[in-house]
């Protein structure tokens, strides 16, 4: 549509699942997905200006907070925002974990909150 482009590619997980691009006119947004590190997710995120990605942990189909840095590093983003991650986990080693990786804005998302974009 006019206020919105929604662009999808495959990633790497035990199930199906996809990442999303969200192509909006104040900015561009990318969502992960279930996924372990993966070329289609880089893509997809290249130059965004908001990468949500998945820190479960590393292991088979999922990504630790130091691996979604990592992929915010390649593809270029202004932010990274960590989801999906274990309930247990200290939000700041998530985030010293990303900034191994990843020297750009680092937020541990929370359910509900708002994300707000503003075109510059």
């Amino acid at each position: 549509t006019e206020e919105v482009t929604i662009t999808g590619l495959p990633t790497c997980h035990i199930l199906p699942s996809i990442c999303l691009r969200f192509e909006l006119h104040d900015g561009v947004i990318c969502y992960s997905g279930d996924t372990a590190p993966c070329e289609n997710v880089v893509r997809l995120a290249e130059e965004s200006d908001i990468l949500i990605h998945e820190a479960s942990g590393e292991y088979f189909g999922h990504s630790s907070a130091k691996q979604a840095g990592e992929i915010a590093s390649k593809a270029g983003v202004k932010s990274l925002f960590l989801i999906h991650y274990p309930p247990d986990s200290d939000p700041e080693k998530l985030l010293e974990e990303a900034g191994q990786s990843y020297s750009g804005e680092v937020v541990v998302a929370e359910d509900l909150m708002d994300i707000v974009l503003e075109k510059i």
